[in-house]
């Protein structure tokens, strides 16, 4: 399996859950869907409250998928808006 210094791939951490555990021994998750983790996790950071983090990774390889999955997408607005300017206006 190829490194991503051999492949030229950059994986980048986003952190995409929060577990905090309170004294009592509850455990509360935070999702980043929900939640502004940044400013959250900074200040329980600051403060050395104890946090765990869950990471999921993101590569570049992604990209084309994005993009094959958004271009169809683009183009159907970008003629239906042609047609409807050239039809209708």
């Amino acid at each position: 399996m190829k490194s991503d210094q051999e492949t030229g791939l950059h994986v980048r951490n986003h952190i995409t859950a929060c577990d905090i555990e309170l004294k009592s021994g509850e455990v509360i998750t935070l999702n980043a869907m929900y939640f502004p983790l940044k400013h959250i996790v900074y200040m329980l950071c600051f403060f050395d409250y104890p946090l765990t983090t869950l990471h999921g990774n993101w590569s570049w390889a992604f990209l084309p998928n994005i993009i094959a999955v958004i271009f169809p997408v683009l183009v159907n607005v970008v003629v239906t808006g042609i047609l409807v300017k050239h039809y209708f206006l």
